[in-house]
């Protein structure tokens, strides 16, 4: 995976896991 592969994956997990802090 590319860096910018692992940033979106890390984005979408964390707005998965913790969406009341979006």
């Amino acid at each position: 995976l590319s860096l910018n592969a692992v940033y979106l994956i890390t984005k979408e997990l964390r707005e998965n896991l913790e969406p009341s802090l979006f």
